[in-house]
């Protein structure tokens, strides 16, 4: 029997791309669906494809998350690791995003976003940059633009049902209402789904973070989280990923690999430059699951609301067993005072983060710190080191990135979009041109009259 996996290698066709981005699903409630109703889209979907059960996500929130998955590097050297850092200006502008990757190698990218909150995606390689105010689906319109477009062509396509439904319940959302919303979306999905090219398509359907719902158990020193964002449980970073492609077999790897991890194991399988960051290709689990080679540690990291807005103020360090969790909290509200609380977690007994071991195995509590401490020690400057390290060679495309920066531009104010804002501004700024002028003119004409009848 021919082994899938390893035939894609061989071929020089590049397929197009399609990155379903599904918005707080979940790892274990999404395989509960599955088996609960396998009749159901996605589920089919899920069933045919590659499927990575636990893959472990750098931010509870999308902010930091996402950008993490596109760029292969923690938050911690992205500089995308506070909630009020929103904004492509905090990004490391020494790292190459996958997406400029993919336009370096002839690629056509759309970005598809039902959020207007994308601006810490940078459009540096994005042809098409298609926007929504705060809606559950993408415009199908957009992707049917999107779908004209010559081979190879890239898209991400983002699907906020879940994480919308579930912030308007404001921490009163439960699994029941959790449930219908996954099928909800899985429609959703289909609508896209059956557009697509298969043949000559890879599909990647993946989670940015988790969700909590109302039934959640947790330790009692996260229960003041209401959905997701302000502690690293495993509630709010496991999630999945699941590759669908033709070359590819259909299978369930329960082995723990990390968000970061995503897109670099897609361009492994297309034959574009993988390894170059933090994040590692997975196709050698793909082919054989038993390969022990795989991460053995996870990183995770946020910082949230009140707390600590602007820096991260909660970081975990995870293995298949066990995870160790570093928490700031404040005295009080505008205090500068802050203590720091390590909790360790044997997470294949203990799953629901209840109990406080770290008494009990001093040793594991020393292993994990050590790693948590490396983690932390990286900054931005560490992005130019590992790129070093990895042979990659990063500066023709920094140089690239700056002739692309009016076409940024100008997407970025052209399609910012369906609202159509950057006519609405020049039409503004026409007006108040003219407004002036006029005044100006007709004061110049008052004053001439005035002198000319003195």
């Amino acid at each position: 029997m021919v082994n899938k996996a390893t035939t894609i290698m061989s071929t020089n066709n590049k397929p197009d791309i399609v990155f379903f981005l599904i918005d707080s699903l979940r790892s274990d409630f999404l395989q509960e669906f599955i088996e609960k109703h396998p009749d159901e889209y996605i589920s089919k979907l899920i069933n045919e494809g590659c499927f990575f059960s636990n893959v472990i996500s750098s931010a509870p929130y999308t902010l930091a998350s996402t950008m993490s998955i596109f760029t292969g590097f923690h938050p911690n050297i992205t500089g995308i690791d506070g909630w009020f850092k929103t904004h492509d200006s905090f990004f490391n502008t020494k790292i190459i995003t996958f997406i400029e990757i993919l336009k370096n190698n002839g690629y056509f990218n759309s970005l598809i976003y039902t959020n207007d909150r994308v601006a810490f995606i940078p459009p540096y390689a994005f042809d098409m940059f298609q926007m929504q105010k705060f809606g559950n689906v993408p415009d199908i319109k957009d992707f049917n633009t999107f779908l004209k477009e010559k081979t190879p062509k890239f898209c991400v396509l983002s699907f906020e049902r879940i994480h919308n439904e579930g912030c308007d319940a404001k921490g009163c959302f439960s699994k029941d209402e959790y449930f219908k919303a996954i099928q909800k979306t899985s429609n959703d999905i289909k609508d896209f789904y059956k557009k697509i090219d298969l043949d000559n398509t890879l599909t990647i359907l993946a989670s940015d973070h988790g969700f909590k719902v109302l039934e959640d158990k947790t330790h009692p020193h996260f229960q003041p989280e209401k959905n997701s964002g302000r502690f690293v449980t495993d509630k709010t970073t496991k999630t999945f990923c699941c590759i669908n492609y033709k070359h590819l077999p259909s299978k369930q790897i329960n082995k723990m690999i990390r968000s970061i991890d995503i897109m670099p194991t897609v361009m492994d399988i297309i034959g574009l430059p993988a390894n170059i960051a933090q994040g590692k290709s997975q196709l050698v689990l793909i082919k054989n699951s038993s390969n022990n080679n795989i991460n053995n540690y996870a990183f995770s990291l946020t910082g949230w609301g009140a707390d600590s807005p602007w820096n991260p103020n909660c970081w975990a360090i995870r293995t298949d067993e066990w995870k160790l969790v570093k928490l700031t909290i404040k005295n009080k509200i505008f205090s500068m005072r802050k203590k720091i609380i390590y909790m360790l977690f044997n997470i294949k007994e203990d799953p629901n983060e209840e109990s406080n071991v770290i008494d009990n195995y001093p040793d594991i509590f020393k292993k994990l710190l050590l790693v948590l401490e490396q983690q932390l020690s990286l900054t931005k400057r560490s992005a130019i080191d590992i790129y070093n390290k990895n042979n990659f060679k990063y500066n023709k495309l920094i140089k690239k990135r700056k002739v692309l920066f009016k076409i940024r531009t100008k997407v970025w104010f052209n399609t910012l979009f369906r609202y159509k804002l950057y006519d609405r501004l020049k039409t503004q700024f026409h007006n108040a041109f003219i407004f002036i002028l006029k005044t100006l003119l007709s004061k110049r004409i008052l004053d001439f009259i005035k002198r000319s009848t003195k």
